[in-house]
């Protein structure tokens, strides 16, 4: 800062002369002052040094901060997303305080004009991700457990079908058998019945009937009261029922 004073005309020599004087020893003072308390340049440029960018929450981290011009002042410092971090300012560095988890792209403010290079960081929460591994563990478990049971259960019911299958077959096998025995043992008896009509055996009849029985049990002759027996030649009839032989 430079002090200038206006020297008026004089007639008196000697008062010019000290005044010149004044007026020079002022000037050199003020240059004096000026070297060496020199006027502080505006920030023109704010560098972050990020050495990593994921933090965890409540993490406390110092950030190189490069500016140009060297000798310029950051007088206020403030941070593009105050939601995720909050800034201060000290000796020269950043002191990043991390609050809330997720991820953001972010920049300082240098003295309300000066923005810095962006960085994109991620915040977690270690309580808060092992809650969430827990809960994914959980479901992953509950997930395993669901599709054994559901495995047990189509197996089980597998198996049922496979024996009431079985046992279906078996019952129409037993029912086939019982059928083809039955017409067997028919089939013996009417032989035996026609061996024992050829070889003169017993025969059965009613008095009004046009055929001749080989057993008493035909169905035919169920409604009749007075049945008789003997050989053919003594019933009388010329053929036999068609049911019992």
């Amino acid at each position: 800062m430079t002090i200038f004073f206006a020297v008026k005309k004089s007639p008196d020599k000697r008062k010019k002369r000290k005044r010149i004087l004044v007026f020079g020893i002022i000037t050199i003072i003020s240059f004096i002052i000026m070297l060496a308390f020199p006027s502080t340049p505006d920030l023109q440029k704010l560098d972050v040094n990020w050495e990593e960018n994921q933090f965890e929450i409540s993490d406390e981290v110092y950030l190189d901060l490069d500016y140009m011009p060297d000798n310029a002042e950051i007088t206020s410092l403030e941070i593009s997303d105050n939601d995720i971090a909050s800034v201060e300012y000290k000796d020269g560095k950043a002191l990043l305080t991390f609050k809330k988890e997720g991820t953001a792209e972010i920049f300082f403010i240098a003295n309300d004009s000066v923005e810095s290079n962006k960085e994109t960081i991620t915040v977690v929460d270690p309580i808060a991700e092992a809650k969430r591994e827990e809960a994914k563990k959980e479901a992953e478990e509950a997930r395993l457990k669901a599709e054994q049971e559901a495995k047990k259960k189509e197996e089980e019911e597998a198996r049922l079908k496979a024996e009431q299958e079985a046992q279906r077959k078996a019952e129409e096998e037993a029912q086939q058998q019982a059928v083809l025995q039955a017409q067997q043992e028919a089939q013996e008896n009417q032989q035996s019945s026609q061996s024992q009509v050829q070889s003169g055996g017993t025969v059965y009849w009613v008095t009004n009937g046009e055929v001749y029985h080989s057993t008493a049990d035909c169905p035919t002759l169920s409604r009749s009261k007075n049945i008789y027996s003997g050989t053919i030649s003594e019933s009388g009839k010329s053929r036999p029922c068609k049911v019992c032989h």
